[in-house]
């Protein structure tokens, strides 16, 4: 879709360049690319600005969990303790390009009817947004205790106290690293 969007931008913009603009360089052989026509630079970046806006929009979407529970410091036999070990764990039961999801994920993924009204998820592990430190995800996940007073971040997609189904986004005490949850993953 953003292909097609972005072929329709480039053609859009050729309709409005002028002739000489692809000029045959063998005829005009000393006209340097900076003298090229200003409106092709402004075709350029307009469409540069419209793709790098539909690049935010693009998002992996929830999958499932992870078939095993983990506490806070995330291992696995083949990758490093850590994010590398949620990904790993992820691409075990979903396939490549499986991973721990983000909140956004989440975000996305029930904005887009991924995460049904029917559907329950457990609480499981996710990352949370990239503002968050080390408090807030176990150290990267590489640690589980709380000794450092660090927590980690927990989803579930269950029934709020509106009587309706939606994400619950947990953390502190509901989310301490010492505890054994499934990994949240999307791809």
């Amino acid at each position: 879709m953003i292909l097609g969007f972005a072929i329709g931008c480039v053609a859009t913009a050729l309709v409005f360049v002028s002739p000489h603009a692809f000029a045959d360089p063998v005829l005009t052989p000393n006209k340097p690319l900076s003298d090229a026509d200003p409106i092709i630079h402004l075709a350029i970046a307009s469409l540069d600005r419209r793709i790098s806006f539909l690049e935010q929009y693009k998002s992996a979407v929830f999958i499932g969990v992870t078939p095993t529970t983990t506490n806070g410091k995330f291992v696995h036999k083949t990758a490093p303790t850590g994010l590398p070990a949620a990904a790993a764990l992820c691409s075990d039961a979903y396939g490549p390009g499986a991973h721990m999801c983000t909140v956004q994920e989440i975000y996305a993924s029930s904005q887009g009817s991924i995460l049904a009204a029917s559907k329950t998820v457990p609480k499981s592990w996710i990352m949370p947004s990239a503002t968050a430190g080390l408090a807030d995800n176990c150290g990267s996940y590489t640690s589980s205790t709380g000794e450092r007073q660090w927590t980690g971040t927990a989803f579930q997609w269950d029934v709020l106290p509106t009587g309706f189904r939606g994400p619950r986004f947990l953390g502190g005490a509901d989310a301490a690293c010492s505890t054994m949850l499934p990994i949240a993953c999307c791809l």
